[in-house]
């Protein structure tokens, strides 16, 4: 019996997009993987104390250490807006 080879499918598999080394946690940055707008952005917390979420524009250095957390990719589109997320900024709780 003979077995038909199924197409390959580029949007069921994994990509690298950026060396971790080379990238800001405390923005977020835009990606263009097979034409689509991705954002990816470090969602760690700050490092001078857990808990305390403030607001960028209060704080006194805008330069803040981030810790644990983890790198997170998405679809470069805010669902109630529709504008670029990558425009906006990483808040203290790790959210875009």
């Amino acid at each position: 019996e003979e077995q038909k080879e199924q197409p390959f499918d580029w949007y069921k598999s994994w990509y690298p997009l950026a060396v971790v080394d080379d990238l800001d946690k405390e923005k977020p940055h835009q990606f263009f993987l097979l034409g689509m707008p991705i954002v990816i952005w470090f969602d760690g917390k700050p490092a001078d104390g857990p808990g305390k979420f403030e607001s960028k524009k209060n704080r006194k250095s805008k330069r803040v250490d981030r810790v644990g957390g983890e790198w997170r990719a998405f679809v470069d589109e805010c669902a109630h807006r529709k504008v670029p997320l990558s425009e906006g900024r990483v808040e203290d709780d790790g959210s875009l």
